[in-house]
């Protein structure tokens, strides 16, 4: 059945009768993944050097996407910059800025969010010990 017809009647009707309907329709509206604004927005704030800024600032060394993703080619153990971390954290706040992620469900959300498959680092290493790690500085 082709519902277009009828969603494009819907549309048509003033909002204040719309707003009576709605609820009545029992429409489902599925939650979206937010992996993809959220990457966006991993992506601006390395491309902002925020994490590189950060790390410059407490005297840490700013570890690149791709050389955590040659280190763990290589057999070697990644090590994630708070920089880094703090990108992460960043990128959250852009892509999920009604429904920010609590800091002990990081490693989960990098998980769903396939960090390790598009930036190449484990989800594992954004424990809640690295998320905290910027915030007690």
């Amino acid at each position: 059945m082709d519902l277009q017809p009828i969603l494009e009647q819907l549309a048509k009707l003033p909002p204040e009768i719309l707003m009576k309907i709605m609820p009545e329709l029992k429409v489902e509206v599925p939650k979206a993944d937010p992996s993809g604004a959220v990457l966006i927005g991993v992506f601006l704030a390395r491309s902002l050097g925020i994490g590189k800024i950060i790390d410059n600032f407490i005297g840490e060394e700013y570890v690149t996407y791709e050389h955590l993703r040659e280190d763990r080619a290589n057999g070697s153990k990644c090590r994630v910059s708070t920089g880094l971390a703090c990108e992460i954290m960043v990128g959250d706040m852009l892509g999920r800025n009604k429904d920010l992620t609590r800091l002990y469900k990081f490693e989960e959300a990098c998980k769903n969010w396939q960090v390790e498959t598009i930036l190449g680092i484990p989800s594992e290493k954004f424990n809640y010990d690295k998320m905290v790690e910027p915030l007690t500085l």
